[in-house]
């Protein structure tokens, strides 16, 4: 490529870098001078990002950011807008094309092939030169792994909707899914990675829950739910038939109660699940598959205050058992136990939500993931947790180990909920205007201030959770942000609109407004819930969990002062007129109607507490029952309470009624975009021991 190449209105020199045009030459550094000529090398033909990793970057490790960088520098030099290209155009969730049209010397006849080889070879020097540049241009390219170092994300399955809660089989090199588009139900299928192939498995009305396949490929269990009762099933799978001779196994002799299919043994002779009875935390259990009988087989202690034990995985050796527990929110841990003794090898206090795990193939270690991106490796050996660098929201559910640091995960969109508002069902329905918040993350926690004229809510994205003011015919106001992996709830304003109160992580902070600062109120060390505010708005209440025991507590800012107002009280609401209603810890609600006289309005079984309000003389409810959303409303003085479903599914996420009670505004959950994902995480790119 020692002659000229033109691209458009200019002309490049490669043996001296430069672009030139209107006898104006640009410098082109390493790395933008490799790229473009890549993109010469496929003139008019979309280049994916792995292209890009392969040719340009040589399979080094390097985040999209880097790959943004060198195009918009591209750009700079060409005079290029994104928006109306004339030169690079960028292609939507498929790469860069170069849309200009290029020239090749004839006198020299050299052709698109010849470039090619041109190409590889300037990129090898190229590649020696790249790390300098990038130090001073504060590019990463991978040549040392960055802590911010992404994987290598390469698809498993393309179908339109969502697929998710996958499982592996090796023998038959085939994954097992849950997937559905639209208001379709959720369906079984598989794929096999061999042949690509992908088939439906399952056809009726039913939604289809779990999936989980013995380690020989030839047992399958799965749960489903009709609307009216969920049940597990075992059957046998056959390549040709598919699921065939299918038994329930819900109907167990320990009245167990909210059963979920988690995982069979490494033999192939009973499958593991976790149930509860009545009130009390989960427990794991498993199902004898020969012997049709049942076993209990962990005794979580958690009075209540939290799940008890969620997931539990035998080693592929069957050594192993390792179990997740939830003792109270945001409290949750990695329990290992050796099968053959029953003894507790191990018990480890996780930093994160742990919504998945699966056991490595050495069968000492574990790798743990979380919905909000979390990614940990737990070894049984040194009795420590480390932390994956590189990792984000959008990209959880680990479910198969495919090779030293490649995992089998699910990658979603971002955008799984939104916040609207909704006429309240109770009314006659009158044709206003009602706010739709249009964002690109994850929106939670919608709330009003006082005056009914402004929402307060969190959005959640790849890099960052923040909270956002909304005001109507004003648009938004970024007020505080937090790393994306935090979990964000309980938001409220107090009454001057100078304060939001609310709950990170389990800590409960208060923001001020006027000076944008942020103050904790509780440590990571407490078991703290429920924040709300008096009626004067300087004064917070939240409960706290000490030796088992609940307890509310009150918190004067003004003073810097906390005291302890009530035990067995889970959660208090003042409202603006001083009244006062609160939960206890028997999920029970009363109206306090003096010092030393309260009313029992209702029981709140499997209600979340923040999930009522009172407005206007009515307390609002949420339930959710046969996969559907109902609205209760009861009014405080008579009693008399009327129930009306809202949504044909279980999608609403959080509720506030509007001051006016005319209009109410919901967090309601998507069907994201989702599919199954081979991960490859960049060699020893992991954080610190925990």
């Amino acid at each position: 490529m020692s002659s000229a190449i033109t691209i458009g209105d200019f002309i490049l020199k490669v043996h001296t870098s430069e672009l030139v045009h209107d006898n104006e030459s640009v410098k082109l550094e390493p790395l933008p001078l490799a790229f473009l000529c890549f993109l010469i090398e496929n003139n008019g033909i979309i280049v994916t990002r792995t292209q890009l990793l392969e040719s340009v970057w040589n399979n080094r490790v390097v985040s999209d950011d880097s790959i943004r960088k060198v195009v918009k520098r591209l750009r700079e030099v060409f005079n290029d807008d994104a928006k109306s290209p004339k030169y690079i155009k960028t292609v939507p969730l498929k790469g860069y094309c170069l849309i200009a049209t290029v020239k090749l010397p004839k006198s020299n006849e050299v052709k698109l092939k010849e470039v090619g080889f041109i190409t590889t070879v300037l990129i090898t020097f190229i590649l020696i030169l790249v790390f300098m540049w990038s130090i001073n241009n504060d590019v990463t390219v991978g040549m040392v792994l960055p802590v911010d170092a992404e994987p290598r994300v390469e698809s498993l399955t393309t179908l339109s909707g969502s697929s998710l809660l996958a499982d592996y089989n090796e023998n038959l090199n085939s994954l097992f899914f849950l997937s559905r588009n639209n208001n379709m139900p959720w369906s079984i299928y598989i794929k096999n990675l061999d042949s690509s192939s992908v088939n439906r498995l399952t056809w009726d009305n039913n939604n289809y829950i779990k999936v989980k396949v013995s380690k020989d490929g030839k047992g399958i269990s799965y749960m489903v739910s009709n609307g009216v009762k969920t049940e597990i099933y075992i059957a046998r799978f056959e390549s040709e038939r598919g699921i065939v001779n299918s038994k329930s196994i819900t109907k167990s002799p320990l009245d167990l109660k909210n059963l979920d299919l988690l995982s069979w043994s490494h033999d192939g002779k009973t499958i593991y699940f976790s149930a509860g009875v009545d009130s009390e935390g989960s427990s794991i259990y498993n199902y004898d598959v020969i012997d049709k009988t049942f076993k209990q087989i962990t005794f979580p202690n958690v009075d209540g205050a939290g799940a008890g034990d969620y997931l539990a995985q035998e080693s592929s050796d069957g050594k192993y058992l390792a179990v997740l527990r939830n003792t109270s929110d945001r409290r949750y841990s990695l329990m290992i136990i050796e099968l053959s003794t029953m003894k507790l090898q191990s018990q480890h206090r996780l930093p994160f939500e742990a919504t998945s795990f699966v056991w490595l193939s050495d069968n000492i270690n574990v790798a743990l993931s979380s919905f909000e991106g979390d990614f940990y490796y737990f070894s049984l050996f040194e009795k420590e947790l480390s932390k994956q660098k590189g990792t984000h929201s959008g990209l959880n559910d680990v479910f198969a180990v495919c090779g030293v640091n490649c995992f089998y995960m699910r990658q979603h969109s971002v955008k799984y909920s939104e916040i609207r508002e909704l006429p309240i069902p109770f009314n006659t329905i009158v044709n206003k205007p009602l706010v739709y918040i249009e964002t690109k993350q994850a929106d939670f926690n919608p709330i009003y201030n006082s005056a009914g004229d402004t929402l307060y809510y969190s959005t959640n994205g790849e890099e960052k959770t923040e909270i956002v003011r909304y005001k109507t015919n004003h648009g938004s106001e970024i007020l505080f942000g937090f790393d994306s992996i935090y979990l964000l709830s309980n938001l409220s304003v107090n009454k001057q609109e100078t304060k939001l109160l609310g709950k990170i992580e389990g800590r409960i902070f208060i923001i001020d407004l006027n000076n944008k600062e942020i103050k904790y109120l509780t440590t990571d060390m407490e078991t703290v819930d429920y924040p709300t505010w008096d009626a004067t708005g300087s004064k917070v209440y939240f409960s706290r969990i000490e030796n088992n025991n609940v307890n509310l507590f009150q918190y004067d800012i003004d003073n810097d002062k906390l005291i302890k107002k009530l035990a067995g009280v889970v959660q208090l609401k003042e409202l603006a007129d001083g009244q006062k209603f609160y939960v206890n810890e028997n999920n029970n609600l009363f109206q306090v109607v003096d010092d030393s006289t309260v009313r029992l309005i209702k029981n709140l079984p499997l209600l979340k507490y923040s999930q009522w309000q009172i407005v206007r003389g009515f307390i609002y409810l949420l339930h959710f029952e046969d996969n559907s959303t109902y609205l209760e409303r009861i009014n405080i003085s008579s009693n008399q309470s009327r129930k009306i479903k809202i949504s044909n599914d279980t999608n609403i996420l959080n509720f506030y009624i509007h001051p006016s009670g005319e209009k109410i505004v919901v967090s309601q959950s998507l069907l994201a975009n989702s599919n199954l994902v081979k991960v490859n995480w960049p060699a020893n790119n992991v954080t610190g021991k925990q």
